[in-house]
């Protein structure tokens, strides 16, 4: 889990219970055009890096519903607070699993995910982490899969 300064820092993270769709004035505008961008196929596995409470992935299950694909979701974070939160979003869903996992070395095998989506995680980490966080994305990701970034 990062470094000490960043322990510090994700304990204040763990007492942070908000929706930052209203501290940020993000609309469903937002999320549409994110959606769009991950834009989820037949069998792909996607990972919410940094998922938080699940708002990304909440709107990835309404596309993958309505268009009847079958698609899985794995919805990551280091914090147990969060992933709790986002437990509490999706109860009796399928083809979704919770990682509580520090998203700069996770125990994903290579080349597993079609596509990483992250809303406004990467600055979460130290600065100086940033490249290890990309990098393992990067190794995690399938070839020819893509990397979403908010």
């Amino acid at each position: 889990m990062y470094t000490r300064d960043y322990m510090i820092a994700e304990n204040s993270y763990e007492k942070r219970i908000v929706q930052y769709e209203k501290i940020h004035s993000i609309d469903e505008r937002d999320f549409e055009t994110m959606i769009g961008a991950i834009n989820p196929k037949n069998d792909e596995i996607i990972l919410d890096a940094c998922c938080g409470y699940g708002a990304v992935s909440k709107r990835i299950k309404e596309k993958i519903k309505a268009d009847n694909l079958n698609t899985k979701i794995v919805l990551l974070d280091n914090s147990q607070l969060q992933i709790s939160r986002a437990k509490e979003n999706f109860k009796d869903q399928e083809n979704i699993e919770f990682v509580l996992s520090d998203a700069t070395n996770t125990n994903f095998e290579n080349d597993f995910f079609d596509t990483i989506a992250n809303k406004m995680g990467l600055h979460e980490v130290p600065q100086d982490l940033q490249i290890s966080m990309m990098n393992e994305f990067y190794r995690i990701l399938k070839k020819d899969g893509k990397i979403v970034l908010w």
